[in-house]
């Protein structure tokens, strides 16, 4: 994934809060984004290989300190994106852990996606499992990581609970550097973050206006936009409205809609921990 006008995680790595970057992208921008890094004083290494569930051709990037590091990540995760994985189960989830850890990601977030990648349901997203189990009353914003295709995150990994502490520590160490280099960025990463989101068994993904009462009800909806107002995603822009309406129950679930039902995470109803009052 590449970053928009403020580089986050470039900025993170840079401070020392990530030991590496991992990006996937097209050929074409990984060559940019390639050259930067190297100008920037960063060790790059690329590959190619298929991503995510849906096994989608992509060019990969793994930004580090040293030659060796990149290296490592590379060869690491050679074997997940191969066309032809030569991999048992237990192997992918081995390979899957390591490369989580040497990205800095928190061990107990790391286990929780390796738990959900060893069994999924078929025909269901992985990003709904991952926000179905993530899920709390009150979660923290700064752990909203449903809109990285719109590069609005302050982390990179999905975390094992919207309330996890080690994630939590890694946002706000994140927001701080962010702020510290661009308060308005800071801000509009942190309002963005702090609205309610619906996610949906297909993967759709919606932010959307909560009617609170007796009941909580979905008043408006519509896709996530980028920071510059662009939908970058056609299928929840297509989608999205068929939350309208809908009531959420204490536990964030959907009714009426789909089965299993969608999943409504509230990032709006807490103020998140440190940082705030830029």
């Amino acid at each position: 994934m590449l970053s928009g006008p403020i580089d986050v995680e470039w900025l993170a790595f840079r401070a020392g809060i990530k030991p590496a970057i991992r990006i996937t992208t097209d050929v074409r921008r990984a060559r940019r984004a390639a050259a930067r890094f190297r100008n920037l004083g960063a060790c790059v290494v690329g590959t190619t290989g298929l991503v995510g569930a849906n096994r989608i051709p992509s060019a990969i990037l793994y930004v580090a300190r040293s030659r060796r590091e990149a290296e490592q990540l590379r060869l690491i995760e050679r074997d997940l994106v191969a066309e032809a994985p030569e991999c048992d189960p237990p192997r992918v989830l081995e390979l899957n852990a390591s490369l989580g850890a040497r990205l800095g990601y928190p061990k107990c977030c790391i286990d929780a996606f390796c738990a959900r990648i060893a069994n999924p349901p078929a025909g269901i997203s992985v990003l709904w499992l991952s926000a179905r189990d993530a899920w709390v009353a009150s979660p923290s914003s700064r752990l909203n990581s449903l809109l990285l295709p719109e590069r609005i995150r302050l982390i990179t990994f999905e975390p094992c609970r919207y309330d996890c502490a080690a994630a939590s520590r890694i946002a706000d160490s994140v927001f701080q550097v962010v702020r510290d280099t661009d308060a308005h960025a800071a801000e509009a990463i942190d309002r963005e973050l702090a609205r309610p989101m619906v996610v949906a068994p297909d993967g759709c993904r919606a932010l959307v206006t909560l009617e609170r009462g007796d009941k909580t009800r979905i008043a408006a909806s519509e896709a996530p936009r980028d920071l510059e107002g662009n939908v970058v995603d056609p299928e929840s822009a297509r989608s999205s409205a068929r939350f309208v309406g809908a009531l959420v129950d204490s536990a964030g679930r959907l009714d009426a809609i789909c089965d299993p039902p969608a999943v409504c995470i509230d990032f709006g109803r807490v103020v998140t921990t440190g940082g705030r009052g830029l």
